[in-house]
């Protein structure tokens, strides 16, 4: 069991409403702020290279705020604690958290498949080029064929002929 949740099961704990919303709202928010940082960051990082993120770095960052998402998830049971007992403050932020780290997850998904997208296009593109190659390569065989194949007729009638 969590702590926030052994906050909350523990209704023998001495704390008053007031006591947990206050120990636990600047952790909340310093987590939220430490999360938002490295996720700006990191599209900060993007931005400054040219480059889009790779898939694989876009994996990594939703599986991140997926797991933040749910460790935020878990102080639902507090909130729900605090919002009974008149002290809605710690709820409405975890709320607006929550919120915010969904819409982020909403965008990272996006450049997700946009990324994905534009890897297609590009994976497509090349196969068409590398087709064109393979059947430029295939005609030039088939025409120097042709001409050996002409020569040799054209050699053989003049052998047998004379």
């Amino acid at each position: 069991m969590s702590e926030q949740e052994a906050a909350v099961e523990d209704r023998g704990d001495d704390r008053s409403p007031e006591e947990l919303e206050e120990t636990w709202l600047p952790v909340l928010e310093e987590q939220y702020r430490s999360m938002t940082a490295l996720v700006m960051g990191r599209m900060e990082g993007w931005r400054k290279q040219w480059r889009p993120a790779t898939p694989g770095e876009l994996t990594e960052m939703l599986d991140m705020l997926l797991h933040f998402e749910q460790h935020l998830s878990g102080f639902t049971p507090l909130a729900h604690h605090l919002l009974d007992s008149g002290r809605p403050r710690l709820p409405g932020r975890l709320s607006e958290m929550l919120k915010d780290v969904h819409d982020t997850k909403e965008i990272v998904i996006s450049m997700y498949q946009d990324t994905v997208g534009a890897y297609r296009r590009m994976a497509q593109v090349q196969a068409g080029t590398a087709r064109q190659w393979a059947d430029t390569q295939q005609q030039v065989l088939q025409d120097r064929r042709q001409a050996f194949d002409q020569q040799f007729r054209q050699w053989h009638q003049n052998y047998i002929s004379g």
